[in-house]
C-alpha cells in the first residue's frame, strides 16, 4: 500500500521530463490542491505535538527544533514555495505548468501525510 502511494506521488514528475504544458486554470487548481492538504497536514501534526516525533519531512523536525510552531510554518511554506517554483526559474517562460506540477506533488505527499494521521488518530 505504502509503496502504491509512492509511487503515485512522483508520477506526475513525469510531466516534467516531457514538457507538457498546462492551461492556466489547471495548473491553478494544482496550487490549490497543494495548499488545501499543505494547511490540512499542518494542521493535524499541529494539532497533536506527539506527532512531530513522527514526522517524516526532514525540513518540518528541523525547523520544530529550532523555532516555534508558527515560525516554523511560515519557513516550511516558504520553503516548499521555493522548491515548487525553482524549476519555473530556470524555464524562462511564463508558463507555470512545472511549478503546478511539483505543486501536485508536494500536494499529494501532503494529502499522504494528512491521510496518515487522521489514519493514526484513529488508532
Amino acid at each position: 500500500k505504502k509503496k502504491i502511494s509512492t509511487s503515485l506521488g512522483f508520477a506526475p514528475l513525469v510531466l516534467l521530463g516531457v514538457g507538457i504544458s498546462f492551461p492556466w486554470w489547471l495548473s491553478l487548481s494544482f496550487f490549490t490542491f497543494w495548499l488545501t492538504f499543505f494547511l490540512l497536514d499542518i494542521k493535524s501534526t499541529v494539532r497533536f505535538n506527539e506527532f512531530i516525533k513522527y514526522e517524516t519531512n526532514v525540513m518540518v523536525r528541523l525547523f520544530s527544533r529550532r523555532f516555534t510552531p508558527k515560525q516554523s510554518l511560515v519557513l516550511q511554506i516558504l520553503f516548499e514555495i521555493v522548491i515548487i517554483f525553482s524549476g519555473s526559474i530556470f524555464d524562462l517562460r511564463l508558463d507555470m505548468s512545472p511549478a503546478g506540477i511539483i505543486a501536485l506533488v508536494f500536494g499529494i505527499t501532503h494529502m499522504t501525510a494528512w491521510r496518515s494521521n487522521k489514519e493514526f488518530v484513529v488508532t
